[in-house]
């Protein structure tokens, strides 16, 4: 699964980063549902002014496909406020 965010890196270009993976195998016609799970700390950054971890508020991407040029879904969820974290 990858993710992605207006705000990556500040500068207002969208990044994909894979952030979760699960290899499946299925047959033609074959689907299949799995979960990935995302800590949001796993979406943050070290912000150098608090000292701390942060993930932005802001919008979201949550796209799966066979690579980040092969994107078949994507949702998009928002997070409301700044979040800071201690460590990761």
């Amino acid at each position: 699964m990858y993710y992605s965010s207006a705000y990556s890196f500040g500068n207002g270009v969208e990044i994909r980063e894979l952030k979760g993976f699960e290899k499946v195998f299925l047959q033609p016609g074959e689907s299949k549902a799995i979960d990935i799970e995302i800590p949001i700390v796993e979406l943050s950054f070290f912000d150098v002014k608090s000292g701390k971890w942060k993930t932005e508020k802001g919008e979201y991407i949550f796209s799966v496909g066979t690579s980040s040029r092969d994107i078949s879904f994507s949702v998009t969820e928002t997070i409301e406020k700044d979040l800071f974290f201690e460590h990761l």
